[in-house]
């Protein structure tokens, strides 16, 4: 797993979102994404690593969970070469394959949809001031916020039924851990985690039968006051840029949170019959 994680980090740096994983950071992406390890792979020439794919099952769904190619190596192929394995195996296990990618990485859309993936919907994320954020929550949410098990908010989002992106949807968010919170106030819930100088939130989502009465826009300022009064560090909240666009525009509007300016496109490719080569992981 350390030699993995050491080649996904040299794979996306330069990255306009570089990756800096270490073996448990992996590990932690790997069960909280059902990557498959016998499913992903490596191509090697010449006695070195020319690209890395992970690829990550559920069902009748697969997902390119990550796809890098070394820096010096880009513009060679090799790119191709693994999305057309990918693309070849899933296909053989009769899956649907996704990926998501940044819009404005054109060089990659250009090469996904070579292989035939399609572009199916942008994901999105907000973010706001942490201090402008607080100033809406009243002292009586902040004490009233209670801990709850991540797997809490994963059964509420599931119960939603919402068309979730991968990393968005209740398996996902059952499977965090480590600075990784659930958090309830009232009927609202949300996962949260403090990373550097952002408050991320994942799941924010209401129970049913409590909905457009305001109950997560105060969550969402009650965990910012919660924020700024134990970690002084945390100056903004950000929603990570995964959520389906027009899911959230309207409460984002409502509760003080910004478009930010990463938006990813969610790819899906319609197999068709291929094959490839390439040595296994795990």
């Amino acid at each position: 797993m350390t030699v993995l994680a050491e080649h996904l980090t040299a794979g996306f740096s330069g990255y306009a979102m570089p990756v800096a994983l270490d073996a448990e950071a992996l590990a932690d992406r790997v069960r909280v994404e059902d990557i498959d390890l016998h499913a992903s792979f490596e191509l090697w020439s010449a006695g070195a690593v020319v690209a890395t794919v992970l690829v990550a099952r559920r069902g009748s769904r697969a997902r390119v969970a990550s796809m890098c190619v070394p820096p010096g190596l880009h513009g060679h192929g090799w790119g191709r070469v693994a999305m057309d394995q990918a693309v070849a195996e899933a296909q053989s296990r009769g899956e649907e394959l996704r990926l998501e990618v940044l819009t404005d990485n054109d060089a990659a859309v250009r090469l996904y949809e070579r292989c035939g993936f399609e572009r199916t919907r942008q994901l999105v994320g907000f973010e706001a001031g942490a201090v402008e954020l607080a100033g809406r929550a009243t002292s009586d949410d902040v004490v009233a916020l209670q801990p709850v098990p991540t797997g809490r908010v994963a059964d509420a989002v599931a119960a939603a039924g919402a068309d979730l992106s991968w990393q968005l949807s209740a398996p996902s968010l059952a499977g965090l851990s480590g600075q990784w919170r659930g958090w309830a106030l009232g009927p609202a819930l949300a996962v949260a985690r403090p990373r550097g100088e952002t408050l991320q939130l994942l799941g924010l989502v209401t129970e049913p039968g409590a909905r457009r009465r305001g109950h997560a826009r105060r969550l969402l300022a009650a965990l910012a006051g919660r924020v700024v009064g134990d970690a002084p560090s945390v100056s903004r909240v950000g929603v990570i840029s995964i959520v389906p666009a027009g899911l959230l525009d309207d409460f984002a509007a409502r509760a003080g949170l910004h478009p930010a300016p990463v938006r990813q496109w969610e790819m899906v490719r319609a197999l068709t019959p291929g094959s490839g080569t390439g040595s296994r992981l795990g």
